[in-house]
Order: C-alpha cells, then structure tokens, then sequence
C-alpha cells in the first residue's frame, strides 16, 4: 500500500519513489512485475501525473525499472549480493580522555594563546578584500602560490642560512606530504632508503607505506654515523636531524656533516634533512642547515609551520636540490598542491608584513621561560633523573633509574592526573628502547602550570 503524507514537508515525488524503492528491494514488488501506469496511479493517490513519472524516472535512472514501450514500466531483477562470513573488525571510536588528567605533557601541541589571532584574521581579511586577486577562482601553482616561495626564500636565508630560489620550493601539507612527494621523486625503481635509530615514526611510516626498503643508521655522541651505512646495498637517500637530532636531541658537528655531504656526493645519494624544530634554540645562536653548506645538490631540505603557526593548518615546504626541482617540474607537474590557496597567500601576507617573525621570537622567548623552568623542576624532583634533550627543541627526554619503568612511571603519573609519554614508538624496533625513558613535551603548558604539575609528579615518583 502507497501513502501520501501531504503534511510532513517531503516532495511528493520523494516520497512515492522512497516507498516503490522499498518494496521493489524487500521483493513486495517482484522481478518482472509491472508497474502501474504512471496516469492510473496518479488518479489512485490523488497526485499530478508529474508527480509519478519523476518518482518512475529516479527509480528507471537508478537502474531498479525499464520502460518497455507501450507497455510501461517493469521492475528489474538485481544480483543476489555476496555475503563475507568472515569476521569484521568492530570500529569504536576512542574513550574520550580521563576526567582525572589535568596535565597533559603532549609533545607538539600548541597553547590556543599562542595563535596569533587578530593578526591573522586582519590579514586574511585584506587577502579576500583585494579584488584584484583571481587566483581564488583559478588552480594554483602546482609547488603552492608564489608570493609565499618568494617569502620563504627571504626567511630560510635569514633564519637558517638556506640558499634558493622560488623555484625550487614546494608548498606541503605537512612533513608526511613532503615526504609522500619525495616517495615519489626518488624511488620510481629499486633502492635503499636509510633511517636514524631512533628517528621520528611518522617519518618512518610513509616510506613502510610505500613498500621502500630501509636500513638503520647507528648514532654515536656526534649523531648519525656514515660508517654504519650500508656497503653492499644501493642507498637512495638518508633521513636525517642534524640540527637536533630526534629524540635524543644531538647536535651534529660540522665535521660529521662534511662526512655525510662527501658521502652523498660519492654515492648519487640525496640527504633529506628535517629542520623540525630549528627556530627553538634558547641559549646559543641555532646552527645553520646541513643545507646551507651543501655545494653538490645533495640535500633536500624539509621545513614545516606546526611548531611555529599552527599543527592543524598542515601546512610545510620542502627545498629541493636544482636537479631534483627540474625531475618534480617533469614528472610531477599534474601533483596539485594540497594546501589551499588562500591559506597560502594569507600566510605570504603574514610574512611580509613581519608578523611571522615577531610571532617566532615571542614564541622562543615563551618557550625558553617554559623549558628552564620545567628544567629547575625536574632537577629538584630527584638527582637520578638524568634530562637527554635540553638547552633546545620543545620537550624533554628523560632516563630514569633503571628500577623504575617506564610502564611504572605513566601508570603513577596518571593516578596524580598527569599524562606523560613513551618514546618507544622512535625506535624501528620498539624493544630497543631503553625501558626507564619518558618524554615530556611542554609547549602547551602554562607556565604557572609547571610547579603544580611537577608537585603531582613528585608524589607520584618520589613519594617522601
């Protein structure tokens, strides 16, 4: 039976084709049937002739009936549908956190104070006020927009002694975009990539993806070591941190760094450096980019705005050598740039008109108070506490005595309300990391936050 609701607000014809759609898929309509003709039905319910033959075209568009002529409309027979008898894995959506954190020592999250709101809304307005501008309605440049590659070139040099031209800039949505790019460049046939141990998961994870072998780089106190590289193996590229190497904070010297560029050079190899952090050195001047000293083309410099803007806007550059520029113009001139014009152009005006930088020093200034602060806390908590990564960066590695696990030192913190973290996940092969590690991060804290945190983790390490 049909049923017109004239007052529930649904089109007519909506609601004649919902009902013929369930009974045609419930079998209340069989395979073959005819349809009654859309002029009789119409006079049955009391609707315009218009009425039906739209709910009949929608059900003859979707495939569920066809017109025979002079006959009408007849229901289709549909395949039987397949049923997988394995089990399905059950989707949950995540517990929310527990009620009972009240410190959360995150790595890389961002206080909401410290977007620069009213300067960024100022300038994205300006962006959308100017007529002028038509990029907004056309694709844009396949490496991002112009104005911004022209911006980072002035601010690499600047900041990181990075020398370059617009050219050889590509606009990223984050770290994990640029090296999905750079998946693509370099690996079109068989090679090696190599990896720091420990070094930055996420990383690892894009080239797991991708199916591309990789070895492991052994560190020593100077970083990464070029002799651990592989002999016998066609190594393509080199993941490396030279300016703060990640987790565990190492500064590599410029003589290491002469070894890897030498190395690169001798085996047509590319190092990829990521420059995560470098605008956070808080007691000495940072040390320039492995890339500013390269006179060969051999590295690939990776840059992002999740430490410094914000990690939600998943916006990143990468600097590639001129050769590696000239393949990407070749073979990759159809990759749309990921990242939204506008966004991008908001972010050139917010650079030129110096906000970017200003935003940078407050932030480091910021942090600093932060990080010494947190450091004098940790120090106070217990001599044994040995702090790997300090004096840089925007967290703290932290070995304990061996007794006291890893395991042992969340579940105590989590009981006071404070979250802390396991690095474990840095490691190829999480067993290797030494079990008495905790990683702090602290950049979403306040910094009248950090004495009443650490009081709770004073009782819950070190009870008296």
């Amino acid at each position: 039976m049909l049923y017109i609701d004239r007052t529930c607000g649904t089109p007519l014809y909506l609601q004649l084709y919902r009902q013929l759609l369930d009974q045609i898929l419930s079998g209340q309509i069989p395979a073959g049937q005819l349809l009654p003709g859309s002029r009789a039905l119409a006079a049955d319910l009391g609707l315009g002739r218009n009425t039906v033959d739209n709910a009949y075209g929608q059900l003859a568009m979707e495939g569920y009936i066809q017109t025979e002529p002079g006959r009408g409309f007849r229901v289709l027979a549909l395949p039987q549908l397949l049923s997988d008898s394995s089990p399905q894995p059950v989707h949950t959506t995540a517990p929310p956190p527990a009620s009972r954190v009240a410190y959360d020592l995150i790595y890389g999250r961002m206080s909401p104070r410290d977007f620069p709101f009213s300067q960024w809304r100022k300038e994205l307005l300006d962006v959308l006020d100017d007529e002028s501008r038509g990029e907004i309605n056309s694709y844009p440049d396949h490496k991002g927009d112009i104005l911004l590659r022209e911006q980072l070139v002035k601010e690499l040099f600047q900041s990181r002694g990075v020398t370059c031209s617009p050219q050889q800039i590509v606009i990223t949505s984050g770290l994990q975009g640029s090296l999905e790019i750079l998946c693509k460049l370099l690996y079109p046939s068989d090679g090696v990539h190599a990896f720091e141990e420990p070094s930055y998961d996420r990383a690892r994870l894009l080239f797991q993806q991708h199916s591309i072998p990789m070895v492991s780089i052994a560190l020593d106190d100077a970083g990464a070591l070029p002799s651990s590289l592989p002999a016998d193996r066609p190594v393509t590229s080199v993941y490396l941190t030279p300016s703060h190497q990640f987790p565990l904070g190492i500064l590599m010297p410029i003589q290491r760094r002469y070894e890897f560029l030498n190395w690169a050079l001798e085996h047509n190899a590319y190092l990829i450096e990521d420059d995560y952090d470098s605008d956070y050195s808080y007691h000495t001047n940072p040390v320039p980019a492995l890339q500013s000293i390269d006179t060969n083309g051999r590295v690939i410099y990776l840059g992002s705005f999740s430490k410094s803007l914000s990690p939600s806007m998943r916006m990143a550059y990468m600097v590639l050598p001129p050769a590696l520029a000239h393949r990407y113009d070749t073979h990759l001139r159809d990759y749309n740039c990921m990242v939204p014009w506008l966004m991008q152009r908001t972010l050139a005006q917010f650079m030129a008109n110096g906000h970017y930088r200003r935003l940078v020093r407050r932030l480091r200034t910021r942090f600093r108070k932060t990080h010494d602060l947190l450091q004098r806390e940790i120090r106070q908590l217990s001599p044994d506490i040995q702090i790997i990564s300090q004096g840089y960066a925007l967290k703290f590695l932290l070995a304990f005595p061996p007794h006291m696990t890893r395991e042992w030192l969340m579940d105590r913190a989590l009981e006071q309300g404070v979250r802390v973290y396991s690095p474990e996940r840095f490691w190829q092969d999480p067993a290797n990391c030494p079990p008495n590690l905790i990683l702090l991060g602290f950049t979403a804290m306040e910094p009248e936050e950090i004495s009443l945190c650490m009081e709770r983790l004073k009782t819950a390490w070190f009870p008296e």
